[in-house]
């Protein structure tokens, strides 16, 4: 995948190659570590729109089948994490690890039921809060160790007498 490229393009490039589902859908989670993604199907065809950019059709993905069963290898990565079963086959909400970011994580929201097909991926940093949390506490720490010191008689040197 061109990194240059758009969802869209890294999309289109994964079904293009030819391969099957389970690559199809890695392909697309790849993509979407970097830029959310919505992908529906509609009438005709399959839509998707990503970060500041309008709806496009995905020209490549032509039948609803074909969705189907991205949405249906979606539901097992979920289940595949360590709630299994948090999601069913027909739609669900989970979080994905992203494999080169130990520090966040795919949101995943979808349904696949014969009337409504969608997935919403979005690039969630889970850690950065706790961390910056973490280290505000650790500063808070510190200061407050420095403060006891500066304020504890015992800290400081004894004055000789007469000084």
């Amino acid at each position: 995948m061109n990194l240059t490229s758009t969802p869209t393009d890294a999309i289109q490039d994964a079904l293009r190659s030819n391969t099957g589902v389970v690559e199809f859908v890695d392909n697309l989670l790849c993509a979407c570590a970097r830029d959310g993604v919505h992908l529906r199907w509609e009438t005709d065809g399959c839509h998707v729109w990503h970060r500041g950019n309008p709806k496009a059709k995905i020209e490549t993905l032509q039948t609803k089948s074909q969705f189907r069963a991205v949405l249906a290898r979606i539901a097992a990565l979920c289940n595949e994490q360590k709630k299994s079963n948090s999601v069913s086959p027909y739609g669900g909400q989970a979080m994905l690890p992203v494999a080169a970011d130990q520090e966040a994580s795919l949101s995943i929201a979808f349904v696949n039921t014969p009337d409504t097909q969608f997935l919403e991926i979005h690039l969630v940093r889970q850690n950065f809060r706790k961390r910056l949390r973490d280290k505000m506490e650790e500063l808070d720490r510190v200061l407050d160790q420095t403060e006891e010191s500066i304020n504890d008689p015992a800290t400081h040197l004894a004055k000789p007498n007469g000084i």
